[in-house]
């Protein structure tokens, strides 16, 4: 969701103001020098709140909108400021507060119904939300921002035909609007409709969003358009999260098989380089930070499915694409109690900056208790948090009643996290790159989808995933966000897993070495006895 930024007032609406870095050391000066002189020019203080906000001193600009609105009560414009302001810092309440006061000052202006709209949308009232955002196109029915805010919501509510005309209409009054074309693009992709999303996709990189998550290689050497790579040398740039590494790594094989390219270096975040040096197609991977080798051209990773012209039918999908050094697999073999229970790895929680993460992830480890009741069972933690996150100390001091044992400490990067995975017959997590990891090795696992932000690549209404198929099971939450339902779901699932995964033990021993080597292999593909 977008506000519009702020700016003086006009009659009209409230365009966009930029802030040069030289220009906010003058103005900052101009303004305080003007201040001195005039303490009450309400207009100049929310001025010199615009331009702290624009450098990110946000402390100081809240101060100055307040001082503004104390000497003009119905300053509309220092109210959506400060509004605009709060809910971006999570202060939602003050801030919804804020917007209504501004929107009962100006009732005509639709930037700040628009804005009302989003803050209302974060608050998860959805009603408020589209009553204000259509407030404001009523008002101004070009209105573009409120306009794709509004497929935003109707996307969250799962009204997909009604969010697909929101953000065909913004892109037939703006073609290149790029946050609509971003969000289009993830409402195909989240609908199965691959060859439609991947192009939009490309917005994702556009340096005009609201919140840019991907930027370009620091590199002179041309962007590959998709035409032949032979006898060239392919540098291919990370993005995103490391779950994005791992899912779109699968393409690197395909594009070497397809376009005959020379040579293919891979740049990725540190924690999976280790991991995805060992992927067959790469000559070079290199983590973020390193000298860039010299090459012809490059392309991003996630562009890799749409300059492939991936869809559904044709998604290379062969598990697994990632293996660990035996070596490593014997190190944790040992590390790891021998044992006829059951193993379980379980990941509930994700990183903190994750934009979503306060929907994806539980918010204790207390709410798995249900459980701890399946007999039979080890539980291991693969989470690996900063120290000082709740995660980790819930983890690192489980209480008596919940028998957890924590790796994290021991795992130094993805690589030791899949080699566990391949000594466990389960993994249980939220959604996080794990999942990707246990995708990629074709080892069992289910994961825990929030309703609210529930990501594109798990589809609609799918309960296992065409990425990784036969080891995947999907567990959704409604729509009143409650974790104890998909819970109580998961642990009754748990307990029939269990009582077939012993039972295919007995019979496998039973067997033949050699048959017994066979079986086991695909009992290892098996989460459950559907």
């Amino acid at each position: 969701m977008s506000s519009t930024a702020e700016s003086a007032p006009l009659p009209e609406s409230l365009p966009d103001q930029t802030v040069t870095a030289g220009a906010s050391v003058a103005g900052e000066a101009a303004l305080r020098a003007h201040l001195a002189e005039h303490p009450e020019d309400a207009d100049a203080l929310n001025n010199l709140g615009n331009l702290l906000k624009a450098q990110g001193r946000l402390p100081q600009a809240e101060v100055c909108y307040r001082q503004a609105i104390a000497l003009r009560p119905a300053f509309a414009i220092a109210l959506n400021n400060l509004g605009n302001l709060l809910r971006q810092t999570g202060r939602l309440t003050e801030g919804i507060a804020s917007l209504r006061t501004a929107a009962d000052a100006w009732p005509t202006q639709a930037d700040i119904q628009s804005n009302l709209g989003v803050a209302l949308h974060d608050a998860r009232d959805y009603a408020g939300a589209e009553a204000a955002l259509r407030a404001a196109l009523a008002r101004q029915p070009k209105h573009i921002e409120a306009l794709n805010n509004l497929g935003n919501l109707l996307k969250e509510q799962r009204r997909p035909q009604a969010a697909l005309a929101a953000y065909r209409q913004v892109l037939r009054w703006q073609p290149d609007h790029p946050d609509a074309r971003w969000n289009l693009a993830l409402l195909h992709l989240q609908r199965g409709d691959y060859a439609l999303g991947w192009p939009l996709y490309e917005a994702r990189h556009d340096p005009r969003r609201q919140t840019t998550e991907v930027f370009l290689p620091p590199v002179q050497t041309p962007a590959w358009q998709g035409e032949s790579l032979a006898g060239r040398h392919l540098l291919i740039w990370h993005e995103q999260g490391m779950g994005d590494e791992i899912q779109f790594a699968r393409f690197i094989p395909h594009l070497r098989a397809r376009h005959g390219v020379d040579r293919i270096t891979l740049i990725c975040k540190p924690p999976v380089q280790r991991l995805l040096a060992r992927l067959p197609g790469v000559d070079a991977c290199l983590p973020l930070g390193a000298p860039l080798p010299a090459h012809d051209c490059w392309t991003l990773l996630g562009s890799l499915p749409g300059k492939l012209d991936c869809t559904l039918g044709n998604l290379p999908n062969q598990l697994p694409y990632l293996d660990t050094p035996a070596e490593l697999r014997r190190t944790w073999q040992q590390r790891l109690p021998a044992s006829k229970r059951l193993r379980v790895g379980l990941v509930w929680s994700g990183s903190r900056w994750h934009k979503n993460d306060r929907h994806r992830s539980l918010a204790d480890l207390a709410q798995l208790a249900p459980l701890w009741q399946i007999p039979d069972i080890d539980f291991y933690c693969l989470q690996k948090q900063a120290p000082d996150d709740p995660a980790e100390q819930q983890a690192a001091n489980p209480p008596p009643a919940q028998p957890l044992t924590h790796l994290g400490p021991d795992i130094h990067d993805f690589l030791d996290s899949a080699a566990i995975l391949q000594q466990l017959d389960l993994l249980i997590s939220v959604d996080t790159a794990i999942v990707h990891l246990a995708g990629a090795l074709a080892r069992p696992c289910w994961v825990m989808l929030p309703w609210h932000g529930c990501d594109w690549r798990w589809l609609e209404h799918a309960e296992d995933s065409p990425w990784y198929p036969d080891c995947l099971r999907l567990f959704r939450q409604g729509p009143n966000d409650d974790w104890a339902a998909v819970i109580t779901r998961l642990t009754a699932a748990l307990g029939r897993w269990r009582t077939h995964r012993l039972g295919m033990r007995q019979r496998i021993a039973t067997l033949s070495p050699e048959n017994r080597d066979a079986l086991n292999a695909a009992v290892n593909r098996l989460a459950d006895e559907k």
